[in-house]
């Protein structure tokens, strides 16, 4: 610590197997509970010093979502899920996401297994948008005018896919399948935007058909 040197830390994703992050510094000792500070980033290493803005502060607090959280976060989730996505399957290692259930910017968004989900990069932006929404029983449900489309060379194998009611279970025997997604988070994330669109999609679908009829008529 003294000479300020970069190490190298192995963080533990689960049982035998390690996360390396390189480079890392020690940057304060605290004897008491028998542990040090580690910076995760160059400027992390003036975190303690009193004259460092609290925009600044923000901003290494931010460094330290980039740079450990999230990516500890991707390795646990995935490993969780036995490197698979959650809702197709799909077994291959780059092409997969660690998708929070409640989103990193609210409190509760906590970088655990419970709040993450294994998704095909595809999937995970579809959710994030709301095209696809999934259920405290894990039951992944597509926005009706999504599945009501005919074109797009992709629909076939992208969201359309997951329909109709495909689930999103861990596998058996995988570390996901003992911990389960949260069933309180699913339920806030599916009660927000993509139960609104998905009223508002209905909502328009019927004033459609209203409209069709008086046109006949």
């Amino acid at each position: 610590m003294r000479e300020r040197r970069p190490l190298l830390r192995f963080v533990g994703i689960a049982p035998g197997v390690y996360l390396p992050r390189y480079p890392v510094w020690l940057v304060a000792e605290e004897p008491a509970d028998h542990q040090f500070v580690v910076a995760v980033d160059q400027g992390q290493r003036v975190v303690g010093d009193p004259v460092v803005a609290a925009a600044q502060r923000r901003y290494l607090e931010r460094l330290t979502k980039l740079h450990l959280h999230q990516p500890v976060f991707r390795s646990r989730v995935l490993f969780a899920y036995d490197q698979e996505c959650s809702v197709c399957r799909l077994p291959h290692l780059p092409l997969l996401d660690a998708a929070h259930v409640v989103p990193d910017s609210d409190p509760d968004g906590l970088p655990v297994v419970p709040n993450g989900l294994a998704m095909w990069k595809i999937h995970h932006a579809a959710y994030d948008a709301d095209i696809i929404g999934i259920r405290p029983d894990l039951t992944v449900d597509v926005r009706a005018d999504i599945l009501a489309e005919i074109d797009g060379r992709c629909s076939g194998t992208g969201c359309r896919r997951c329909a109709p009611s495909n689930s999103c279970s861990p596998a058996p025997g995988t570390p996901a399948a003992r911990v389960h997604p949260s069933g309180r988070r699913l339920g806030w994330r599916c009660a927000g935007n993509f139960e609104r669109l998905c009223a508002r999609t209905a909502a328009l679908e019927t004033s459609r058909t209203l409209l069709r009829a008086v046109a006949v008529c």
